[in-house]
């Protein structure tokens, strides 16, 4: 498996999945992975359905590279 050059983000809020967007560029190490994780407080995501994220429900994004053949 080779980096295609692509990092996705996974969103979460209470520990349900609402999507995820793919990006280009390749992210470093320290950046990706479930203990990097981060929070927002403040803010809407945007998928089938509009998110809202507040100080009692955040969302939490992961990000990974994505890899390929």
């Amino acid at each position: 498996m080779k980096n295609t050059g692509n990092h996705i983000v996974e969103y979460y809020q209470k520990n349900k999945f609402l999507g995820y967007s793919v990006y280009e560029g390749v992210l470093p190490q320290s950046e990706i992975g479930y203990l990097s994780r981060g929070k927002m407080t403040e803010g809407i995501v945007q998928f089938k359905k509009k998110y809202t994220a507040t100080f009692e429900n955040p969302i939490m994004f992961m990000k990974y590279n994505q890899q390929g053949r």
